[in-house]
This record gives structure tokens, C-alpha cells and sequence, in this order.
């Protein structure tokens, strides 16, 4: 498979056009994977990925061909979910959260009394998941994309770090940063609850 890839890449560059529509396709469930990560509305979704196949049609030239173009293909997809983040938290149109009484309890119980994740039911996932949404819209888009990248995607430090374009210990403080203003939100929604 890589070097299918490897092949519609170098036949790209020679001018076959046909060949970067077929690297699209085979790579666009990792391109909506990741994005899918940080934005949930499809349109948007769909928008962000054009924006990044654009980006990777315009500098595939750049890519080094002995290195796995599915790495530096997710390196433009999560520099570029970056860049959207980045413009919606300057968007003005931010809505303040509250917590149902539903999920206040549910909380509260997974707090105090935890259960696992996969005997948990579906409501209780679905409620968490919405928790979740609303925590990591008020931070900040890099710490929003810090927390999800190691949190979610289970990369390492090193990892966010090249895919973010930043200095590991960037990342570092980033991330212990995040946590503790997640954790200060939380408190925040159930203060606002009690």
C-alpha cells in the first residue's frame, strides 16, 4: 500500500492529474478521521478537507519520498484543523454551556463512583462525550488540539510536536496547561449547576 502511494505521488508530479484524484481517495478516511477529531458538522468538515488536499496538491513537490505520505499528509491535516480552530475561537458567536440536571448526575456519579467506560450505557457515553465537547470548546485552540492529539489519538509529546510544528516542551506545558484549565472548567459548569 505504500508504495501504491508512493507511485500516485511520483505519477502526480509528472502531470497526471488522475493519479492525485486516486491518492485522494484512498487517503481521505485518514484526512476526515482527523478532522472529525475537532469539528463535527459535515459541511465544515468537508471544507477543511478540501483546504487540506489543496495544500498537499500545491506542495507535493516538498514531500520527501522515502518518509510514509500518509505522516506528512496527517502533519497538514492537524496544522490545518490548527489554523480553522485558531479562527473559530476568534469567532464571537460562542455560546455560554450549562450542564442539564441529567448530566450533572451522571457526573457527579462517574466522579464519586466510577464506572468503565465500555459497561457504561450509551446515554451515560453520550452525555460524557457532550461534557467533553463543552470542556474543550473553552479552551484554547492549542490546547484543545494538544489535549485530543495525546488524550484521544494516544500519540506521545514527540509526536504532537512534530505534527504541531511546535518544541516538545512546548507541548509539555501546553498540555499540563490544558488539564488544569479543563479541570477549572469543569468546576465551573457544576458550580454553576449547584
Amino acid at each position: 500500500m505504500k508504495n501504491d502511494k508512493i507511485e500516485l505521488v511520483r505519477k502526480t508530479l509528472s502531470g497526471d492529474k488522475s493519479a492525485f484524484d486516486r491518492l485522494v481517495k484512498s487517503v481521505s478516511p485518514l484526512v476526515f478521521s482527523i478532522i472529525y477529531r475537532f469539528f463535527h458538522e459535515k459541511q465544515q468538515a468537508e471544507d477543511i478537507a478540501q483546504e487540506v488536499f489543496i495544500r498537499a496538491y500545491r506542495s507535493l513537490h516538498t514531500y520527501a519520498q522515502e518518509k510514509p505520505f500518509t505522516n506528512w499528509l496527517r502533519t497538514i491535516t492537524v496544522r490545518m484543523c490548527y489554523r480553522e480552530l485558531k479562527k473559530e475561537k476568534n469567532n464571537p458567536e460562542r455560546t455560554e454551556t450549562s450542564l442539564t440536571s441529567d448530566s450533572f448526575s451522571i457526573i457527579d456519579s462517574f466522579c464519586f463512583n466510577p464506572e468503565p467506560l465500555n459497561r457504561m450505557d450509551q446515554e451515560k457515553k453520550l452525555i460524557l462525550k457532550e461534557l467533553t465537547e463543552k470542556i474543550l470548546v473553552k479552551l484554547s485552540p492549542k490546547e484543545r488540539m494538544i489535549i485530543v492529539l495525546i488524550e484521544v489519538e494516544g500519540k506521545s509529546i514527540k509526536e504532537v510536536s512534530s505534527l504541531m510544528g511546535i518544541s516538545a516542551v512546548n507541548v509539555k506545558v501546553s498540555n499540563y496547561r490544558a488539564r488544569k484549565n479543563a479541570r477549572k472548567i469543569l468546576n465551573s459548569l457544576i458550580v454553576k449547576q449547584g
